[in-house]
């Protein structure tokens, strides 16, 4: 289990002054880090070793940044005495790492040949609960009004979805006269799971801000229901396109291969 209180974080201010206030940056802010992490570590044992992590977070303060206070100190308001959830307060995180691998001479036989020798899978779990984020307004994409948006709840009071990823890589090795060579083969995000690592506030949604379900926004669909390009999609089609934003998700599935030169 930890505890921290971490002080003297920086932010902004107003600063007074005979001229004018004006904003500035002073040691003012504070964070509170508290939880507990659980582990368990298998040594390698008959060629295999298994490692696993789980950690219960709690992040909390009155700014996630330097600038979270930008706007309250530029409008001369009173500094939020609270504390919210921070940005980066992530409640879950899980670890599993699973690795067997055979050295020379090792590894079953075929013959006179040991086909695994050199050789080794390791396969590595992540699972982590979602980021906070603060509920807005519905966010129009189109005009861009909703740069500032007002929210409709505290301060990073809601929660994006669980994340998990499930990693693969494979090694080979083999003596090449003095020179030895490991053939390598990543997988990354073996079962090309869709992680979802940014959601729009006013929705909680990555691939949806709500404008179009909006009068304002059926109103914008028939002022835009007969224009056409050279796209030939629709206006609903090309701001749904515009919505699912492919960095509102993690990476997908890649395999990657390579090869390791030691001499």
């Amino acid at each position: 289990a930890y505890y921290k209180d971490v002080m003297g974080l920086t932010q902004v201010v107003q600063q007074p002054s005979s001229a004018g206030s004006f904003g500035t940056y002073r040691n003012s802010d504070f964070g509170t880090i508290k939880g507990i992490e659980a582990s368990f570590e298998l040594r390698r044992s008959q060629n295999i070793s298994l490692e696993g992590s789980y950690t219960l977070s709690h992040a909390t303060g009155t700014g996630s940044t330097a600038l979270s206070q930008q706007t309250i100190a530029h409008q001369g308001l009173e500094p939020p005495r609270v504390a919210m959830p921070l940005d980066h307060d992530q409640r879950h995180k899980f670890t599993a790492i699973f690795d067997i691998r055979a050295g020379r001479d090792e590894g079953p036989r075929v013959g006179n040949w040991r086909p695994f020798q050199n050789a080794g899978v390791n396969l590595t779990f992540r699972a982590g609960s979602g980021f906070p984020y603060t509920p807005t307004i519905v966010d129009d994409l189109v005009s861009l009004s909703g740069s500032g948006q007002k929210t409709t709840g505290p301060i990073n009071s809601r929660y994006g979805p669980w994340t998990s990823r499930l990693d693969l890589k494979a090694t080979k090795g083999f003596m090449w006269g003095r020179t030895q060579l490991e053939l390598q083969l990543w997988v990354v995000n073996v079962l090309n799971t869709e992680n979802v690592e940014f959601v729009y506030s006013s929705t909680g949604l990555p691939n949806s801000t709500g404008w179009l379900e909006t009068e304002e926004g059926q109103d914008w669909l028939d002022l835009h229901a007969n224009t056409n390009d050279s796209s030939r999609l629709t206006a609903e089609e090309k701001y749904r396109l515009r919505e699912n934003d492919p960095t509102n998700y993690g990476v997908p599935r890649q395999i990657r291969a390579g090869i390791k030169f030691m001499f």
